[in-house]
């Protein structure tokens, strides 16, 4: 009969910045069922959860710098008597006024580092030929924590350990936990669990999780099991942080874009975090633009008292696309012609675009025809795409490129949203993993309009939103060997629907009937 794992509770900061002056365990030891508490000084590597130039404390030494830091780890029998155990440990603080938000930090100058600058050099339009206008973004970052799954840790008998997760990327992560633990990274075996198996690769959100059991598990010898609800409950859990992005575009006399500066400002919280991987998927959006324009990003890595970042690329390639997608949108205004046409001046869509734009034709016009008809209900469609090599031969197919058409009803009565349709065209490694990649493609296309539903860019707070239509489609299409590009283009097609929203509410009569800051 197999071991029952050892459960795990913390003690957890009730400040947001503080000295710890004690810490004392021994009630908590004294209670049956209670097998260890774990503090920093127990770590025997690094303490920390990232690893290599990413910066996550795992446990707190000296200091807490955000509320909810874990101060230790009691290991237990039982997630009951864990809890009780932790109850009993007794922690001294001497708080300090915290700095706890984005513009208290700007404000301030508190910073990680100098700001980083990435420009393509190459390209030096003259900018007196151009016509410039700006664009200011915010965002609250934020991340689902529900599908990240258990993970058990254990000894593997030959000085390494064994990894068990739901999350089948999570190998990826060997390398860090091998720092933590203090040892080669090939002692560190990861096996997905098939239960709930979910299709994400590891995000470095899941770092602390694997972290903690294998600590565990290397200080008791037991196997250790990690819930998320448990490690994550009650933080201010930021995801990518909070970020301000304002750009300035230059567009020459045929509206192709020749110049595009953008300043990020990104709260990190109390470390570095994984903030930069956010940098390199806001480059990796834009990366088009700089093969043809001059491209010039500054970044700025602001310190708050807050939980560290967990930027994913994919989050920066996210807001990439938005803030490239809206510049797209504010010059074909500018110009009085239609988003498609500055799209295709801009871009090289490719044949999964030229597809759906087929489609787009004869769909416009019941749309148009609608809206003619209909006062308090209104129809936004709108065509996305997405193309991440950029390359100058149109006749090439792109390595990560996909469309999107989605078609949105805002209905003024009921004061409700809902896309009523989308069609999504991608392309994955091969047609013998079809079935898995399409489901890919479905579940972070749905993770995306989570983003939408969140707050994240417009305030539903009195608005019904049913952004599952009844006809979803995703064509599969087999071209590359990319496929770790292709999971995150699928997230990015949510940004259609964004666009599809704005396209409804323009159709309204001055301000739209509904509660939206868009």
């Amino acid at each position: 009969m197999n071991e029952l794992p050892l459960e795990v509770a913390y003690v957890r900061s009730p400040y947001d910045l503080a000295e710890i002056t004690s810490v004392e365990v021994n009630q908590a030891l004294k209670l049956p069922g209670v097998v260890s508490v774990v503090k920093a000084k127990d770590i025997p590597g690094q303490n920390n959860a990232f690893g290599g130039a990413d910066e996550f404390q795992l446990i707190a030494e000296e200091w807490v710098n955000y509320m909810g830091q874990i101060v230790a780890i009691v290991v237990a029998e039982s997630a009951e008597i864990a809890d009780e155990a932790a109850s009993l440990i007794s922690v001294e603080y001497k708080p300090l006024p915290p700095i706890l938000g984005l513009p208290e930090a700007d404000a301030l100058n508190s910073t990680h580092c100098k700001p980083e600058e990435s420009i393509s050099a190459d390209n030096k339009p003259n900018d007196d030929e151009l016509t410039f206008f700006e664009l200011k973004h915010s965002f609250q970052g934020h991340r689902d924590l529900s599908d990240f799954g258990f993970v058990t840790a254990e000894p593997n008998g030959e000085g390494g350990f064994r990894i068990k997760s739901n999350n089948p990327g999570g190998d990826n992560a060997s390398l860090a936990l091998s720092k933590v633990l203090d040892l080669e990274k090939t002692q560190i075996h990861f096996a997905s669990s098939s239960e709930n198996l979910s299709y994400k690769s590891a995000a470095m959100s899941c770092y602390p999780m694997f972290a903690i059991a294998a600590l565990c598990a290397s200080i008791t010898g037991k196997k250790i099991k990690v819930n998320p609800d448990s490690l994550f409950d009650g933080l201010n859990f930021i995801g990518c942080g909070s970020a301000e992005v304002v750009s300035s575009i230059g567009f020459d006399e045929k509206g192709k874009i020749k110049s595009f500066e953008s300043n990020i400002k990104l709260d990190c919280g109390s470390e570095l975090g994984s903030s930069r991987q956010f940098l390199s998927g806001y480059i990796r959006a834009l990366k088009g633009v700089g093969e043809r324009a001059k491209l010039l990003i500054r970044f700025e890595q602001f310190k708050t008292n807050q939980m560290p970042s967990m930027s994913m690329e994919k989050d920066g390639l996210w807001i990439g696309l938005l803030v490239l997608e809206d510049a797209i949108n504010q010059i074909a205004k500018i110009r009085s012609e239609s988003v498609n046409k500055s799209r295709e001046s801009n871009m090289n869509p490719g044949k999964k675009y030229a597809r759906l734009k087929k489609i787009y034709s004869k769909k416009i016009e019941e749309v148009e025809a609608f809206n003619l008809n209909n006062d308090r209900v209104k129809k936004g469609l709108y065509l996305f795409n997405v193309n991440l090599s950029n390359k100058p031969d149109q006749t090439k197919e792109s390595k990560a490129n996909g469309a999107l058409l989605s078609e949105v009803v805002i209905d003024g009565e009921n004061e409700s949203i809902n896309l009523s349709y989308s069609n999504i065209v991608q392309e994955f490694n091969s047609r013998i993993s079809y079935n898995q990649n399409r489901s890919i493609s479905v579940a972070l296309f749905l993770e995306g309009l989570k983003c939408l539903q969140n707050k994240r860019l417009f305030n539903l707070d009195k608005v019904k939103v049913n952004l599952f239509p009844e006809e979803l489609f995703c064509d599969v299409i087999s071209v590359n060997e990319e496929t770790v590009e292709s999971e995150d283009i699928s997230l990015c097609f949510s940004l259609g629907v964004h666009f599809a929203i704005l396209e409804a509410i323009n159709q309204f009569d001055g301000k739209s009937p509904l509660a939206i800051g868009m």
